[in-house]
């Protein structure tokens, strides 16, 4: 039995939808959120859907009952609340009899990165690996569906805004993760392996304003802002401050080129290479009614 926790989430939904026709005869998958209520979708298709909160350790200890791997998708809260999180996710792990617990973890986690929430995935990644279970880390790159996610207002104002400097980074579409972390949930393969899922190459944000402009046939111009104009950007810092902080300092991971580096850990998985971002943006243009 296999269970994905942030079922309701983007990425939890996307695997459980790619997870669910490889599954080998006589396996079950289950899916949970703290709001149970979202996962219709899953439970109109026969698969068994449990209330799961992080900051619940009991209810956590019921919910992997009986469930062989566990996929434990990142939480969502400042640092020192997520880590605790995680923590009552893998002792919940230990206590039910789980085997294996996979984890969605970042690229370059590691204590030094000069990313904010790099110390969560950094710290899960060291309680995994010294809780006895099996584990596999999925260090996943920035998506890149970030880089249309506001396409009407970068079009409205022909520019790119960014802190990246002309810092190198890698990036892949959230479907090309949650394929590559399906076929690996499917098979016994990966046990106590750290993967890096990242695209085949790396660019600047400059490169990603080029990409735009020819894709939406509209001069796309990128522009380097300072920290503050980021934060202003983003609302400020009320109510997610947190989130804004993790931003800034992405940007300064970014300037720093923590993420100019790629990784075959995908083609290894899935015997292909990931999409490239180029041809991601090409795509999300063909399929959006957005003009330049």
């Amino acid at each position: 039995m296999i269970l994905i926790t942030g079922a309701s989430g983007h990425l939890g939904h996307a695997i459980a939808d790619q997870l669910l026709p490889k599954l080998a005869d006589g396996e079950k998958l289950v899916v949970s959120s703290r709001s149970p209520e979202k996962l219709s979708h899953f439970k109109a298709l026969g698969v068994e859907v449990r209330a799961a909160d992080f900051d619940d350790k009991n209810s956590l200890i019921k919910a992997f009952k009986g469930v062989n791997k566990v996929l434990l998708i990142s939480g969502h809260a400042p640092n020192a609340h997520r880590i605790q999180q995680h923590k009552n996710a893998v002792s919940a792990a230990v206590l039910a009899g789980t085997q294996h617990v996979a984890y969605t973890s970042f690229f370059n986690a590691v204590p030094e990165s000069r990313f904010l929430f790099a110390e969560v995935h950094a710290k899960t990644e060291a309680l995994l690996k010294s809780s006895g279970l099996t584990y596999t880390i999925f260090r996943n790159a920035w998506y890149a569906d970030l880089f249309t996610e506001g396409i009407e207002q970068i079009l409205a104002q022909a520019k790119l805004e960014a802190s990246a400097g002309e810092g190198k980074i890698n990036s892949i579409p959230r479907a090309e993760i949650a394929a590559a972390i399906a076929e690996v949930l499917s098979t016994d393969k990966f046990g106590n392996s750290t993967l890096e899922l990242t695209g085949p190459e790396t660019f600047s944000y400059a490169e990603v304003a080029d990409w735009l402009s020819e894709a939406y046939q509209k001069d796309i111009k990128y522009m380097n802002v300072n920290p503050e104009q980021v934060r202003k950007l983003y609302g400020g810092d009320s109510p997610f401050g947190f989130e804004i902080q993790g931003i800034i300092s992405s940007y300064e991971a970014m300037q720093a080129n923590e993420y100019d580096e790629v990784s075959d850990d995908f083609e290894k998985i899935m015997g292909r290479k990931p999409m490239s971002v180029k041809a991601f943006i090409q795509q999300q243009s063909r399929q959006s009614n957005v003009a330049g």
